[in-house]
């Protein structure tokens, strides 16, 4: 994390009552580690406006609100490897039934090029 994130979670955690910490706590325990470094890798491509855009506006938000946030952002993650992975095995079967389409076309052409020439007759 860089001095800014750093920055900005201490003075969004100070604003916090004890319970609302301890629900970003125990929220925070249900994020996968792919969850937290997609977080980061995000994070980390932000530039100086787009942080402090976020923390003014975090600023104002409550702990639900962040809750009700983080919520979101799990299951908009969760639908997006959802359909990464849907489409990833759509590729693969349509590659497998596109190479078996290729291998008996040119099963066939080789056949029929190499077929003995008295059975061509016939």
């Amino acid at each position: 994390m860089n001095p800014d994130m750093m920055r900005m979670a201490q003075e969004q955690m100070a604003r916090m009552t004890p319970e609302q910490r301890e629900v970003m706590m125990k929220q925070a325990k249900n994020f996968t580690p792919e969850q937290i470094a997609n977080a980061q890798r995000m994070m980390n491509g932000m530039n100086p406006e787009d942080l402090k855009r976020g923390m003014d506006q975090m600023q104002g938000m409550s702990a639900e609100d962040i809750e009700r946030q983080a919520t979101n952002a799990r299951n908009v993650m969760g639908g997006r490897k959802s359909y990464l992975i849907n489409g990833a095995q759509q590729l693969k079967v349509s590659g497998f039934s596109l190479s078996l389409s290729l291998s008996l076309s040119l099963s066939l052409t080789m056949n029929i090029l190499f077929m003995p020439m008295n059975s061509m007759n016939t």
